[in-house]
C-alpha cells in the first residue's frame, strides 16, 4: 500500500483490496482514499480555514468514476462516503456542516444494513 496513507485510510483500503476483484474499480477506490487522507491531514492541522477548504474540496477532487460508483450504490463507495461523513462531523462546530456528517453516516448505515456494520465502525466511533 502507498506509504502516504495513515492508519485509518490504509486499513480501509486494505479491506477494500481484499474484496474488490475489478482492478479499475480498485484504482478508483485507491485514488478516492488518497484524497480522503489529504482531507484528514488538513483537518488534523486544526486551522479552521484549512478544515473548511479541505472538506468542501473533497467532493470536487474525487473522480467522476467514484461518483458513479456512489450513484450505483456500490457498498465500498458508500463506506468511503461514510468516512468522509466522519470528517464532516469532526467539523460540526462550523455552521455550514452542523449535523451533516452524522446524517451521512446514519444514511449510509441504514442503506447498507447489518452486513456492512464492521466496515462502518470507524465512522460510528467518530460520532461518540
Amino acid at each position: 500500500m502507498e506509504s502516504d496513507l495513515g492508519p485509518v485510510c490504509e486499513a480501509l483500503f486494505e479491506r477494500i483490496e481484499a474484496t474488490e476483484k475489478d482492478e479499475a474499480r480498485l484504482n478508483v477506490f485507491r485514488q478516492t482514499i488518497q484524497v480522503l487522507q489529504l482531507v484528514m491531514a488538513a483537518i488534523d492541522l486544526k486551522k479552521q480555514h484549512l478544515r473548511v477548504h479541505a472538506l468542501v474540496a473533497w467532493p470536487v477532487m474525487v473522480s467522476p468514476k467514484y461518483v458513479d460508483l456512489v450513484a450505483s450504490n456500490q457498498g465500498e463507495a458508500l463506506v468511503i462516503l461514510a468516512y468522509y461523513g466522519a470528517l464532516v462531523h469532526s467539523c460540526r462546530d462550523i455552521w455550514v456542516f452542523q449535523d451533516g456528517g452524522q446524517f451521512l453516516i446514519e444514511s449510509v448505515t441504514q442503506f447498507l444494513g447489518p452486513p456492512w456494520r464492521e466496515w462502518l465502525e470507524w465512522p460510528w466511533k467518530a460520532l461518540t
